[in-house]
């Protein structure tokens, strides 16, 4: 008797690209946390390339490009930072990312504004120092965040996503222009996408 397979449905490989140190640990946590994912995140590093938004999206095609013919992949994402870059800077850069098929995460000021919506809800702008200051307190972090930044979030925000979720949900309804809008982070929205979850 012929005993036929069962075709179990692929998993989709999904491409994260990240500048920041924060950025990559944070998602390496969620491949911890939601284990039957198939998400590769990599850091890239520009600093020599000058740290733009433009600079992270083309080295992120470059490297896309140069994946070997049998590593496919079905989505890819981009983390970007606003920092700096003005109004133009970021419709120039979600015009590349269009043509060239990547989603683009943004945070601004930076992805720390999603790290902090993981303990409270806030709509005030923080600059990025207020930002590290703020997650080295107490409540937080207690310890200097710009040196714990790049290191496990595990003990810190494993069991607060689905706070962020909804910190990110409500932040959004009241800021929801990536060009103009401050605070502002999208994160929230890809995560159910990226992870095909619905429990946090």
């Amino acid at each position: 008797m012929v005993r036929h397979s069962k075709k179990l449905p692929t998993k989709e490989i999904i491409l994260i690209y990240c500048e920041g140190r924060s950025e990559e640990a944070y998602f390496k946590m969620l491949n911890r946390k939601y284990h039957g994912a198939n998400v590769k995140t990599e850091k890239i590093d520009i600093t020599s390339l000058g740290r733009t938004g433009m600079t992270l999206l083309k080295s992120a095609v470059a490297k896309r490009s140069n994946l070997p013919r049998n590593k496919k992949f079905d989505r890819c994402y981009v983390i970007l930072d606003r920092d700096a870059m003005n109004d133009s800077d970021v419709h120039q850069c979600y015009q590349y990312a269009k043509a060239n098929n990547i989603t683009i995460i943004l945070s601004s000021t930076n992805f720390e504004v999603w790290v902090l919506l993981h303990f409270e809800y806030f709509s005030r702008d923080y600059s990025a120092k207020e930002l590290v200051q703020r997650l080295s307190g107490e409540k937080y972090f207690n310890q200097s965040y710009s040196r714990f930044k790049g290191q496990r979030y595990d003990k810190y925000l494993f069991d607060m996503v689905g706070s962020a979720i909804s910190n990110g949900s409500k932040l959004y309804q009241e800021h929801n222009d990536c060009v103009h809008s401050k605070p502002f982070t999208d994160v929230f929205r890809y995560i159910p996408e990226i992870y095909d979850v619905e429990q946090f």
